[in-house]
């Protein structure tokens, strides 16, 4: 058994509540951090023993990054330090560190909260004229399938502020959802029920607090899944890729990251710096969600119950933390 398996599995019996792609990103950020500050392989040399330079190391490697970042870094390696009953003494520090940035984050009262943030928020307006601009291309008879399926996750982001769950959606009929949740399988699909299509969301990042997320479709969200499942049948809605390689092609949560940050290179404006250079825009999930949320609440900053149930928050929560009251500069 590996050193990191071992942590996994203590992780679990920590968090018996959380979700397994959380503690998922415990161990990958701590694995990152012990690489690249100390050149250690956890699996190699299997101790959460610091390195030379120990916290002081830590810190200026930190550094380049912004505060939100520090504060997941130093809070996976103390959720780790925790779970692996490490020096308690060094685990606090951790815990330290970690408290100390997450307070500078919750004194930020707006959905924006970071630079990096700001540099990548858009307006919901932009991301709508893409919508309209590829429904007029595949009403025109565009087949270009990269187009449609952009089409398509931006659609779902619009409508329902989904995470990167969105990736793993899929067509079942009612039969095969019926063997699925009979069998406990945590899948998130679009059940084709003759008496109603709806999703059922059972794999996502507050799933063990929630549970199954039960969401009707009607309307022309209905009729835009039909067409698309004219064009792409049963199974996984997305792939990562339309290229021909040997490489897998199946969309995951980390592969949808990777295709935004593609699409959005190509195709947002970048950000002009002050120095005359530019910086291209990174779109996730995440932000594509923040400018839609603004766009609704930055204002009003209330009314929002049913698109944070969607996403699987409290409307406090999606208030503090995806909505801003900031102008979009694009």
């Amino acid at each position: 058994m590996t050193y990191t398996t071992q942590i996994k599995n203590a992780l679990k019996q920590l968090h018996p509540k959380s979700n397994e792609s959380s503690l998922d990103i415990y161990i990958s950020q701590t694995e990152n951090l012990y690489q690249n500050v100390f050149n250690i392989n956890l699996n190699q040399r299997p101790s959460l023993k610091l390195g030379k330079g120990g916290m002081g190391a830590i810190e200026r490697y930190l550094s380049q990054f912004a505060d939100t970042t520090k504060t997941n870094y130093y809070s996976s390696v103390f959720e780790v330090m925790k779970a692996m009953k490490f020096n308690p003494v060094i685990a606090e520090k951790f815990q330290d560190k970690r408290d100390e940035f997450r307070q500078k984050y919750n004194k930020i009262n707006d959905g924006l909260k970071s630079k990096k943030q700001e540099d990548n928020f858009v307006s919901a307006k932009l991301l709508d004229s893409f919508i309209d601009k590829y429904t007029q291309e595949i009403k025109a008879g565009s087949e270009d399938r990269d187009l449609l399926q952009i089409w398509m996750i931006l659609k779902i982001l619009k409508k329902f502020k989904f995470r990167n769950e969105t990736a793993t959606l899929e067509f079942v009929d009612k039969n095969t959802y019926d063997n699925v949740m009979k069998e406990k399988e945590k899948r998130n699909m679009i059940v084709m029920a003759p008496e109603g299509w709806f999703i059922s969301k059972n794999e996502y990042k507050t799933q063990k607090l929630y549970g199954e997320e039960i969401i009707p479709l009607k309307g022309g969200i209905l009729k835009d899944l039909e067409f698309f499942y004219e064009k792409v049948g049963k199974g996984p809605l997305f792939r990562s890729s339309f290229q021909k390689t040997k490489r897998p092609t199946t969309m995951t949560p980390n592969a949808l990251t990777k295709y935004l940050i593609r699409w959005s290179n190509k195709n947002i404006p970048p950000k002009k710096n002050e120095d005359g250079s530019k910086k291209p825009r990174n779109l996730s999930t995440t932000m594509i969600v923040k400018a839609y949320l603004s766009a609704s609440y930055g204002g009003a900053k209330k009314g929002m119950t049913k698109d944070a149930k969607n996403r699987g928050n409290q409307p406090e929560t999606t208030m503090k933390v995806y909505v801003s009251s900031k102008k979009p500069k694009i």
